[in-house]
């Protein structure tokens, strides 16, 4: 005899939830949280674009009353940095050029190192493409560093050109020549005891290598290229466009006036100073010591604290409460979150923590707006938290507030994009049930 049965008969079968131990806010709405974590070999800004584009794609054919949202990614202040640091190049491009005119005082003799400032950059960027480095924070760093470095050499070559033409050597070539002579030596070895100093930094084993590889490799090929420069490419440009001895402005008379002062001041002191080398020693034996003791009494750290975005807290209600009771308590804290003006949203996991799960445990994220939008440092995250933190005493509960820095177990995995990448993105929905979902 055949018996037969259906599910009905033994219970109800039902989508739902892989486990209800834990589940998720956002904004107030309940929601379900997708985290996206990169590869080691990844770069953060394009898993970011790639994954914005591909939940773009999917949207389209998402059920009516069903959207995502970004709740929390910590790429947003890379990108900031980075662009931060871009403005900076420029800014300090121009500045460098500036000065230089000031000095050199003709557009041809500015025009020399000012042209040295691309090319070496450019074949800066050469080089970090080959040793599969990008371009990050560190990088850009460094070749804003480098960009005040990159034109020493051409200004030797260039003030040594011009002082013999000023002297009667009325041939640029010939000029050229007999200045490549004096100072090529000199441009070499200043050039090396410089990679000399940043190379050894990129041998570095541990977590400190990891740090500052990038940022010393890309001045050692910054000085590295610049050096070539001046020894092949500014005395050539040099022959060509020097020759003329050119008459000063008021402006630059005035200018001249003040150098001549300070170097003839400089002179006088030196002379004084030579006169007392005993006390001159003492005075640099005492300066070290001093350097000692402020040392010993600076505070040290790893990573600097910096505003990254957002800022974690912790909930731990009694033991024994309840994951409904942790979720009302989640809630009161949002709302307490939203009173902040800084704050972009508000997203929390009741039933979760990095101390381990369990249902009176919860982690509250809160991103905050765009640097762009909260200028000032009575805007930045310090500063919220230290007003949230009164706030939140009301709650009877227990809480930690937390400045979030990235781990740096993600940071140093993805040395290609030089910070930790964790997008979380929420899909929500107004017609979810209302029991807890994970």
């Amino acid at each position: 005899m055949d018996l037969w049965s259906s599910s009905k008969d033994v219970g109800n079968a039902e989508l739902g939830a892989e486990n209800y131990g834990s589940n998720l806010e956002f904004n107030g709405h309940q929601a379900v949280g997708l985290g996206i974590t990169q590869l080691s070999t990844a770069n953060a800004l394009e898993v970011n674009r790639n994954a914005l584009a591909e939940l773009q794609r999917l949207s389209k054919t998402f059920p009516p009353g069903l959207k995502y949202e970004v709740a929390f990614n910590t790429t947003t202040v890379v990108g900031e940095s980075i662009q931060d640091v871009i403005y900076t190049l420029g800014e300090a491009i121009l500045l460098v050029i500036l000065v230089i005119f000031i000095f050199l005082q003709d557009w041809r003799t500015t025009f020399i190192p000012a042209i040295t400032i691309p090319v070496s950059l450019i074949g800066t960027f050469a080089f970090i493409k080959l040793l599969g480095f990008s371009i990050n924070t560190l990088t850009l760093f460094g070749i804003t560093l480098a960009t005040g470095l990159v034109v020493d050499d051409a200004i030797v070559v260039i003030e040594n050109v011009q002082r013999h033409i000023s002297e009667g050597l009325s041939d640029a070539h010939k000029a050229a020549s007999v200045a490549m002579g004096e100072v090529a030596g000199a441009v070499i070895a200043t050039s090396l005891v410089l990679v000399a100093v940043f190379v050894p930094v990129a041998f570095f084993p541990g977590t400190t290598g990891i740090l500052f590889r990038q940022f010393a490799l890309t001045i050692a090929f910054s000085v590295a290229i610049s050096a070539f420069n001046a020894l092949t490419l500014t005395p050539a440009l040099s022959a060509l466009l020097l020759g003329k001895v050119h008459r000063t402005g008021k402006f630059f008379t005035v200018v001249n006036r003040v150098i001549d002062g300070v170097t003839n001041g400089y002179s006088r002191s030196l002379r004084t100073v030579l006169k007392l080398r005993i006390a001159v020693l003492a005075v640099f034996i005492c300066a070290l010591a001093f350097t000692y003791w402020f040392y010993q009494r600076v505070p040290k750290g790893f990573i600097p604290e910096e505003d990254q975005g957002y800022f974690i807290i912790q909930v731990l209600a009694p033991e024994g409460a309840s994951l409904d009771y942790t979720t009302r308590v989640c809630q009161q804290v949002e709302k307490t979150l939203m009173t902040a003006p800084e704050v972009g949203g508000v997203f929390a996991v009741p039933g979760f923590s990095f101390g381990g799960n369990a249902p009176n445990r919860a982690l509250v994220f809160a991103p905050m707006k765009p640097l762009a939008e909260r200028k000032g440092e009575e805007h930045s995250v310090a500063s919220v938290i230290d007003r949230l933190r009164v706030r939140c005493l009301v709650l009877k509960v227990r809480l930690s507030l937390r400045l979030l820095l990235p781990r740096f177990r993600d940071w140093a995995r993805s040395v290609g994009s030089n910070s930790s990448c964790r997008t979380r993105v929420v899909i929500r929905s107004r017609n979810l049930p209302t029991s807890p979902t994970t």
